[in-house]
């Protein structure tokens, strides 16, 4: 009944808010989240949540999903036809945008010990290229999910996160592994659909019904991690990958690639300066980059975490004394990896797009990134304690292009060469931000990409404490500080933006790239709404080209989304 009495109102509050009133006006609806102020909400909620929730709205979204999944198979959420509340459909968009996140980041009243701990929750929206669209979504049954399914809420969590301790003390931690949440990314690997993370290896899900369907290893010859910014060179047709391999001192970088069916996998590993945690990669026709931020744990710390004490990730330390190094390996000889060192420490978590080209007989490696603007101690202390966090301009991050030369290491003909650093320059955007896109037809190519979308922190209309925007940004110096935003109104909360290229001719796919960046701009960037109002979310599609126009065409469901973090689109065939 109570279930019942709360879909009830959802639905009734979704009316509202797009019912037109007397006057032909739109109901305008306000920040202050009736559904969080409703007896239903106080009934479904833990207290010390509810109160987080209403003291921010924006919480609500990382509330957990309402998934009729169960640990013994599939259920999920599925609608298998759309409400276009505004707008329609465009009929060039054909294809299945996915979407990864933690679907629930506490167990009752427990709490997972960082965000990046949540369980992954995946989304399927599926456009026919007719005006019509359906939707899927599953939490990735991992081991540890299902045993968490099967334990309930009382037993408290029952296995160990990379920043979350399970119930039962030290004893009950000792020498256990954390467990792979499967919850960042998801990558497409000849039809196989891959949910990716840092902590394990990839987990294969059907792209239909988002069954999982266990750990995939590249024919059992990976020997590492899988990191979940692992990437396809849509150009070369190859899986570029890395992971890292764990031991008694600093750990391994694995560096992969493999045939686009994930054949002939080929790997190197090499040491890291220190350890740490590498999250995404850059990829250029010749070379697969890396930034490594001093975000640092001593060795010596990593016995508290062997005797139980501790979870892994809260011994992290920021360590600018040790440097930011930008690896460099050679895609034709993974045995070969440059080094440099940045002349200043640098901390981040996403590259959005390197190049290389030839500059007055040199060769120049250019890579643009998310670098934080601030402090990362209190960027990870928010992530860590999300129901009370409130983030702000010096939690995001700002636009960065570093550029790299190659010269020679020897005088004579032939000898081999080395990469150096050659400058650094801030590239001016309207609004700090985070979870930068960029159409995927253009991130490797020789000619460089000219924009990026990202979730900006704009504070439009009273929405303060999380990202809330979709920016589109200038990648060439000096940027654009008037660069193009959209965002939903008050107590509405974009998410991250994932592009969708048009779909086109097979002939056209193959053309060359506009050098102005009219490709990065063929196509639709989609975010997922949170209405804090209503406690639901709404599909929202942008024209890359306008996103200040407003929507295309926004879905609605009937029922919230938790927050995600990456996609991908994989168009018709």
């Amino acid at each position: 009944l109570m279930v019942a009495f709360e879909a009830a109102a959802r639905a009734a509050l979704v009316q509202l808010a797009v019912m037109p009133c007397a006057l032909g006006l739109a109901l305008t609806m306000s920040s202050a989240a009736p559904y969080w102020q409703s007896a239903a909400a106080a009934r479904s909620t833990p207290p010390e949540i509810l109160k987080a929730i209403r003291a921010a709205p924006w919480r609500g979204a990382l509330e957990p999903t309402p998934s009729s999944s169960s640990a013994a198979g599939p259920g999920g959420l599925r609608l298998e036809s759309m409400e276009v509340v505004e707008g329609e459909l465009p009929a060039d968009l054909a294809g299945t945008l996915y979407k990864n996140g933690p679907g629930r980041i506490r167990i009752g009243e427990q709490r997972y010990g960082h965000w990046f701990d949540g369980d992954g929750f995946v989304t399927a929206l599926n456009f026919a290229g007719d005006g019509t669209a359906s939707f899927r979504a599953e939490y990735v049954k991992t081991e540890r999910y299902v045993a968490q399914e099967l334990a309930g809420v009382d037993a408290g969590i029952v296995r160990r996160g990379a920043w979350t301790q399970k119930a039962g003390g030290a004893l009950d931690n000792a020498f256990r592994v954390p467990t792979n949440p499967g919850n960042t990314n998801l990558l497409v690997v000849d039809g196989r659909l891959l949910a990716t993370c840092e902590g394990g290896l990839p987990i294969e899900l059907d792209p239909i019904t988002l069954e999982t369907k266990g750990d995939f290893d590249f024919g059992g010859s990976m020997k590492s991690f899988f990191a979940a910014h692992s990437k396809i060179d849509p150009f070369k047709s190859r899986v570029c990958a890395f992971g890292l391999i764990l031991g008694p001192g600093t750990p391994d970088i694995n560096i992969m690639e493999a045939n686009a069916d994930g054949s002939n996998l080929v790997q190197h590993a090499h040491p890291l300066p220190f350890t740490t945690f590498v999250h995404d990669m850059g990829v250029t026709a010749n070379h697969l980059v890396f930034m490594v931020p001093p975000w640092t744990v001593d060795p010596l710390d990593t016995l508290n975490f062997l005797a139980g004490v501790k979870a892994y990730g809260t011994m992290f330390k920021w360590t600018p004394e040790k440097g930011t190094w930008v690896l460099i390996a050679d895609r034709n000889d993974l045995t070969k990896l440059h080094r440099v060192r940045l002349p200043e420490a640098v901390s981040l978590y996403h590259i959005i797009s390197a190049h290389e080209d030839e500059v007055e007989g040199a060769r120049r490696l250019t890579l643009n990134v998310a670098r934080h603007i601030g402090s990362r101690t209190k960027l990870e202390s928010s992530f860590a304690n999300m129901y009370d966090a409130f983030f702000e301009e010096d939690q995001e991050c700002e636009a960065w292009q570093y550029t790299f030369t190659r010269t020679s290491a020897g005088a004579s003909a032939g000898a081999a060469t080395e990469w150096s650093y050659a400058s650094s320059t801030k590239v001016e955007t309207a609004y700090p931000f985070e979870l930068p896109d960029v159409n995927p037809g253009t991130f490797c190519e020789g000619t460089p990409a000219r924009y990026a979308f990202v979730n900006a922190l704009t504070g439009r209309d009273g929405n303060n404490g999380i990202l809330d925007g979709i920016m589109r940004i200038d990648l060439r110096p000096p940027g654009n500080g008037a660069s193009p935003v959209w965002t939903a109104g008050a107590g509405k909360f974009a998410g991250a933006p994932t592009f969708m290229p048009r779909q086109r001719a097979q002939e056209s796919k193959s053309s060359p790239m506009v050098a102005d960046g009219e490709r990065d701009l063929d196509g639709y960037v989609l975010t997922y709404v949170y209405c804090s109002t209503t406690h639901t979310t709404q599909a929202v599609i942008l024209d890359a080209r306008a996103i200040e126009a407003g929507p295309v065409a926004v879905l609605q469901l009937p029922y919230h989304l938790p927050l995600s973090f990456h996609g991908t689109y994989m168009e018709a065939r």
